[in-house]
């Protein structure tokens, strides 16, 4: 009973009763595709990310939808990342039939679901297709050419002029 090793038998309770340590990450930058989609498109969204921590990644890392607007996520694992380098994360999204700003979150999770880093989003804005194509019609227009350029001053006409 005299023959144990305080030492040993206090890092065997530390060991299991701390919670394991987690990997670092950071968002580096966001990649945003166009500002507006058709209902229900399919799009990419690109994040840029990096290990901001001590310890390389594991291999069971991955992206997850946390919350928002339902994008049509879904799981995508990513690779395991030295401390100090970077990686670009892409994940294929749908957007949602209604029209307006939708909002989707996303984090990075262990295998065991536990958040690493910081909470990736992505804000779209789904326009109705009547909008879209009023959009693309009026991009379409010829822009008149202005007299201004030419070097043509205007007078304002008699019916422009204050009284």
């Amino acid at each position: 009973m005299s023959n144990w090793n305080l030492q040993a038998a206090i890092c065997c309770y530390l060991d299991y009763s701390l919670p394991p340590k987690l990997p670092s990450m950071s968002l580096k930058m966001a990649q945003n595709q166009e500002s507006a989609l058709a209902p229900g498109s399919c799009f990419e969204q690109s994040w840029s990310i990096a290990n901001t921590g001590a310890e390389a990644w594991p291999g069971s890392c991955r992206l997850i939808q946390a919350g928002g607007e339902h994008l049509g996520a879904t799981t995508t694992y990513v690779p395991p990342l030295p401390p100090g380098h970077s990686t670009n994360v892409t994940m294929k999204l749908t957007a949602p039939s209604v029209p307006g700003t939708h909002r989707g979150y996303f984090h990075l999770v262990t295998d065991k679901g536990d958040q690493v880093g910081d909470t990736l989003w992505v804000e779209i804005t789904v326009e109705s297709e009547m909008t879209l194509a009023l959009a693309e019609q009026l991009a379409a227009l010829p822009v008149p050419s202005s007299r201004l350029d030419e070097g043509v001053t205007q007078m304002p006409t008699q019916d422009d002029q204050m009284c």
